[in-house]
């Protein structure tokens, strides 16, 4: 999912099957150019709380960070796990703070501590960022159901969020 994460998993993928470095470079060459371009083409401006239980919250927080997003927190109800490890200490090192097992109480207390331009979460997080003026949507209906890898994904999340940021009041 987005242009880092589709270039490591091609890297990985390739050196697991034991593919020739050059047929992996010309994998990247071919897709990663369009996924960055997708990427610049749709820039998400604005500040977001990210917040689900699905597991594919740590994968967007990722594309929603390369789609340009001011993203300060995604809150996870899931585990921390080896598979997501590389997710995690990327989302760390561009300032994005990481909650798994994440409680209802963490992800309201992230919406008013860094009062976001859109809160995208779980019914109660939306209902209390609602309630706060802020724009929200639902990440199950509205984010995880999108398509997220390639350049599709890229230009479809943008989308759906810079609409959403242009309705704040």
């Amino acid at each position: 999912v987005g242009h880092d994460g589709t270039e490591a998993w091609l890297q990985a993928i390739g050196s697991a099957a034991n593919v020739a470095q050059a047929q992996i470079d010309a994998a990247k060459n071919r897709f990663l150019p369009a996924i960055r371009g997708a990427l610049s083409k749709s820039p998400i401006k604005g500040r977001i709380t990210l917040s689900g239980y699905e597991g594919s919250e740590l994968i967007v927080a990722r594309l929603l960070v390369e789609s340009g997003a001011d993203l300060r927190y995604v809150g996870t109800a899931c585990p921390r796990t080896p598979a997501g490890e590389a997710d995690r200490e990327w989302l760390l090192a561009r300032g994005v703070m990481v909650q798994y097992r994440a409680s209802l109480e963490q992800d309201l207390a992230a919406v008013r501590e860094f009062r976001p331009d859109l809160a995208i979460g779980t019914t109660p997080v939306v209902q209390a960022a609602k309630q706060l003026r802020i724009p929200s949507l639902y990440f199950t209906n509205l984010i995880s159901a999108r398509p997220l890898m390639g350049p599709a994904g890229a230009g479809s999340l943008a989308a759906v969020i810079n609409a959403a940021i242009a309705n704040k009041v």
